[in-house]
């Protein structure tokens, strides 16, 4: 079985890879973050994330999972090339930031309070909630990103997850049990042309990174059609009152 280090991104299907991984490789070969247990530390998280990944990198192991791990370039530059392979998957953004919000309002991780309007309005997190994949690789910007990821064994795309599972289950080795973890429950959710300009805008940088992965034309928020979330159910664009369609 080859080695398999999986970069858990937010909100893209990261539950249930992690899960049908765990099931194929030894226990006692593998490590897997307890995001709980990692915020109890007085250290900083990230830095506690990423010292975490460094040194399990370095262990005889032949499974790194965990939500979240933090990359580094600098550990990419350390193990490329060595007998591991880093494995993500990416989510079209806006999509991914909705998930994120509303994953967050249902289960307090991370804490929201408020509605969407006062998040993305005035919320300093939804900056980072945006930024989700520069953050999680520790990389400068959407350039930097890119190279990184281009330098991974497997770069899935939500969008596309049989392809990606074809692709994982090749590089295991071995089928792979194909579970659905952390759906949230059915219903529309609605996002007026307001919102969806704001969202964009928070997920710039997010959105520059995914769309040079997977080669996607670059639009403008008007002219997104809805997202499809992670249980199936649909982001619907409306505009906003008084506005005529």
């Amino acid at each position: 079985m080859k080695r398999i280090c999986f970069i858990h991104m937010p909100k893209c299907a990261g539950s249930s890879v992690t899960e049908a991984l765990l099931g194929a490789y030894p226990r006692d070969r593998t490590f897997e973050l307890d995001g709980v247990a990692a915020r109890t530390t007085p250290y900083p998280l990230i830095d506690v994330r990423r010292a975490l990944l460094a040194y399990n990198l370095a262990r005889p192991l032949q499974l790194i999972v965990g939500r979240h791990l933090y990359m580094t370039p600098e550990l990419l530059d350390m193990w490329e090339g060595s007998s591991w392979h880093f494995v993500t998957v990416l989510r079209d953004p806006i999509t991914r930031f909705v998930s994120n919000f509303y994953y967050g309002k249902r289960t307090g991780f991370p804490v929201i309070n408020t509605d969407l309007d006062t998040f993305i309005a005035e919320s300093p997190e939804a900056r980072g909630m945006g930024r989700a994949y520069r953050n999680i690789l520790g990389a400068s910007g959407p350039d930097h990103a890119i190279d990184m990821l281009r330098r991974f064994a497997i770069v899935g795309c939500f969008e596309d997850l049989d392809t990606f599972w074809s692709q994982l289950e090749d590089l295991a080795g071995r089928p792979l049990v194909r579970p659905h973890a952390n759906a949230a429950p059915l219903r529309p959710t609605y996002l007026t042309l307001s919102q969806l300009a704001r969202v964009d805008d928070l997920c710039a940088v997010d959105l520059a990174i995914y769309r040079g992965v997977f080669d996607v034309e670059k639009k403008d928020a008007a002219s997104f059609q809805g997202g499809a979330l992670e249980d199936g159910r649909q982001i619907v664009p409306r505009p906003d009152k008084g506005v005529r369609s």
